[in-house]
């Protein structure tokens, strides 16, 4: 019942009243790998003799309850080839991991409660019923204690042999555990025999190396110290072993620099692509397998073109160059991990190395919580029945004190290799422009900022590079000691998210190459319209003949732009994007317009030259035309000086309508002459007679103008309806045009005939001013149905 490294002697314990048993402690010994409990009780000195002094000794265990006893030992024998905890034998998910481990103790317990017990009850019930036959009667009460108390011994039989199997297990779990874990850095009497092996090795192979020391920051100063079995405290508070003892690392060590050595020409890296990592050691390959021959411990080393280099425990990881073999431990990795990309730009690794911790700490827990479902061993049938219901196997300050280290270095080797899955996240983290870029917002802000051409095939390429840099340096499946990372999905999504990069960014811009092309072609027809266009006038003619001359510059700014939309269509085929038949039609379109315009511009100069000499020819029509019309106009205003009667003044007021638009044309032909005169370098011909014409007419149209208009209104101020009269309107037009006959009886003195009109005008309107007080009287808005019946009484006559 006591565990421990003093050997304690064979006792014989007397059971009062009843015999004796044997107590047998267990023997522990220190060995190369730690402490081991011998599993051959028989080694222990004297054990055969002291067996049969106890089988002598026992005189109440008749030879049928000794076969029974002898039974349930090879029974139990069996407990110790049972596996409570699966061995990690197989790299899997998190969810294949705990359902090996929990199919292990739940195939343990089943052939424990089925099957050994079982056999135990049939083994106790033949030595009873044998004993039974011999007495020849049921037995009393009193004579089945014994089996009682053997069911007991059964029982702790049973409870001892499973929970050394389990606390096997629970260690055997934790060491395999550790060896995925990185060693301690060396301490400093280490550190000397490092160089010493450095030293020794030189002298053998004649050679001068320059090996690196330990960084002044991971000086004792900077580094605890820390033993083989040590402990230090986490950032939780919790203190957790350290390291894995080094007899479980010695084997595998030799073998592991021996395959890093051999695989460091394919694992090689460019010292201008390494980053220098401040806790990294470098040691000669030959240096490092001297360390391993002489027992010191190794660390886990990988390979780049500067040699060897140490990743130890708790220290930042250094990956290798080369990712397709990873960093692989003596066993298989345990848990496969996926390296997650996520749609607003991070990564992380899933399941997380906390969850991965809660699950490897877990099957310990559910393991000891299923021990505690394990029933007693009972025959029931005779009346032996256990004292206590279960079997309770793990329980106890030692048992406690077993399964805390163990927990504890699991805990500590799941958080070293925690710096594995970060350092690959590290490794894509040095393409944040990749890893971090909103693709769509990206591309349109890009596009909304203009860029040049260059800049934008820069920005192409730099994505696609790193896409592809990603795709070579990150292997499809990395393996990192306990974790085999599955980053195929990531590398996809990166690679795709580069691709649609790039095609968004040239699908814009084959996108502006159209537009480029649409817009380039519409200008150029523009342009061969306008070289083709028939002048209607010699103004037009001029217009075209200046733009023959001048096109050159439009000429050459929209080739300018064909040598851009070239450029373009160069980069969408360097990098392979698919321009559609319609797009490219249209840039070769374009791209001819500059010849086709260049032959239409030489045929219209000999075009236009003959349609100038037409217009000439046409001025000069023109101007003998002009000039009879003018001699027209100033005949009919002449007539104007006989025109005396008055009661034809609407016909005559026509007539001054009709020469002002002629006037008015006459100007406006003379300024369309000149103009021409001007652009064929022709002599100004005057036209100052149509000002003076326009200047001689404007008395007589404005008296037969006015003359129309009163002899329109008259007859209604005089004989029209009353209530349609507008006194004020009445009293503005008689006042003015009274004036205007004043004035115009003088303007027209020694002209007797319009004169007489003026006059006659004139009196007319004397006669009817009596009229506008009685007008503007009774047109007053003040009058009322009261002034209208007074009036009447007083003429005599209803007025309405």
């Amino acid at each position: 019942e006591q565990h421990g490294a003093e050997q304690l002697p064979v006792q014989l314990r007397k059971i009062p009243g009843k015999g004796v048993c044997s107590v047998v402690p267990l023997q522990v010994v220190q060995g190369d790998s730690g402490e081991t409990t011998l599993e051959m009780v028989g080694e222990i000195p004297n054990f055969h003799e002291t067996v049969r002094k106890v089988e002598k000794g026992l005189s109440w265990a008749p030879p049928h309850l000794l076969q029974a006893l002898f039974s349930f030992q090879a029974q139990i024998a069996k407990v110790g080839s049972m596996s409570f905890l699966w061995d990690n034998s197989e790299t899997g998910e998190m969810s294949v991991f705990k359902a090996k481990h929990e199919a292990c103790w739940k195939g343990a317990i089943e052939e424990l409660t089925a099957h050994m017990m079982e056999s135990m009850t049939d083994a106790l019930l033949q030595a009873y019923t044998t004993e039974e036959a011999e007495k020849g009667h049921s037995m009393r009460p009193d004579e089945k204690d014994k089996y009682l108390r053997i069911v007991e011994l059964g029982n702790k039989m049973l409870r001892d042999a499973v929970r050394d199997t389990i606390i096997r297990d629970i260690r055997t779990y934790a060491d395999r555990m550790e060896t995925y874990q990185r060693p301690v850095r060396p301490s400093d009497g280490e550190i000397d025999i490092l160089e010493t092996l450095d030293e020794e090795n030189e002298g053998e192979e004649g050679e001068e190396k320059v090996l690196s020391r330990v960084p002044s920051h991971h000086s004792e100063a900077s580094q605890p110290r820390m033993s083989r079995r040590g402990s230090v405290t986490g950032q939780d508070g919790r203190r957790t072993s350290v390291a894995p003892s080094q007899g479980s690392f010695k084997s595998s060590q030799s073998a592991e620099v021996k395959e890093g050595a051999e695989r460091a020409p394919s694992v090689g890296g460019s010292q201008g692509e390494r980053e220098e990592v401040p806790n990294m050691s470098r040691r000669s390959s030959s240096a490092m397998e001297l360390l391993v021959q002489r027992g010191m411990s190794a660390a886990t080393l990988v390979s780049t073109s500067d040699g060897l280099y140490e990743n130890f425990f708790g220290e930042e990881e250094v990956l290798p160059k080369d990712l397709s073999f990873g960093v692989r431990s003596m066993s298989k990795p345990v848990f496969v991990i996926e390296l997650k990309y996520h749609e607003n730009g991070t990564l992380s690794v899933e399941p997380s190395p906390e969850e991965v911790e809660a699950v490897s700490v877990a099957v310990i827990h559910e393991l000891v919580a299923a021990s505690k479902t394990i029933v007693s061993f009972s025959v029931e049938v005779i009346g032996a029945k256990c004292s206590s219901p279960f079997l309770a196997p793990c329980e106890g300050a030692d048992f406690e004190q077993v399964m805390a280290d163990s927990i504890s270095r699991v805990r500590t080797s799941v958080a070293d290799n925690e710096s594995g899955p970060t350092a690959v996240v590290k490794e894509l983290a040095k393409f944040p422009f990749l890893v971090e870029t909103q693709i769509d917002s990206y591309v349109e802000a890009w596009r909304e900022s203009v860029h040049p051409i260059k800049e934008t095939r820069a920005e192409i390429k730099r994505f696609v590079r790193a896409a592809e840099q990603v795709t070579r340096r990150i292997a499809s499946d990395v393996v990192l000691r306990l974790y085999s990372i599955s980053c195929l999905q990531t590398k996809t999504l990166l690679t795709e998210k580069a691709e649609m990069l790039k095609k968004i960014m040239l699908s814009n811009l084959a996108d502006e190459t159209r537009e480029q092309s649409q817009a380039m072609v519409v200008s150029f027809e523009g342009i061969l319209g306008k070289l083709k266009e028939s002048p209607e006038d010699p103004e037009m003619l001029a217009q075209l003949q200046d733009y023959v001359k001048t096109c050159d510059t439009e000429i050459d700014e929209l080739s300018n732009e064909i040598s851009k939309a070239r450029e373009k269509h160069d980069m969408l085929e360097e990098f392979e994007f698919d321009i559609s038949k319609e797009d490219f039609s249209l840039y070769w379109q374009a791209y001819g317009k500059p010849r086709e315009i260049n032959a239409v511009r030489m045929a219209a100069i000999p075009r236009q030259e003959d349609d100038r000499l037409k217009f000439m020819q046409k001025l000069q029509e023109l101007s003998q035309d002009f000039q009879k019309e003018l001699q027209s106009i100033e005949a009919d205003i002449a007539a104007f000086v006989t025109y005396k009667d008055l009661d034809q003044a609407e016909e005559y007021a026509g007539q001054v309508m009709i020469l002002n638009q002629r006037l008015v044309e006459a100007r406006e032909t003379g300024e369309v002459v000149n103009n021409r005169e001007k652009l064929f370098e022709f002599a100004s011909t005057s036209f100052d007679e149509i000002e003076s014409m326009t200047i001689n007419f404007k008395p007589y149209a404005d008296l037969w103008t006015i003359s129309a208009e009163f002899t329109k209104k008259f007859p209604t101020w005089t004989d029209g309806p009353f209530t349609s009269l507008d006194a004020d309107a009445i009293e503005a037009n008689v006042t003015a045009w009274w004036k205007f006959a004043w004035k115009a009886e003088k303007t027209f003195e020694g002209k007797k005939e319009p004169q007489s009109v003026a006059v006659k005008l004139k009196q007319m309107l004397d006669d009817f001013k009596p009229h506008l007080p009685i007008i503007s009287a009774l047109r007053n808005p003040g009058m009322r149905e009261r002034h209208w019946a007074k009036l009447s009484a007083e003429a005599g006559e209803p007025i309405v």
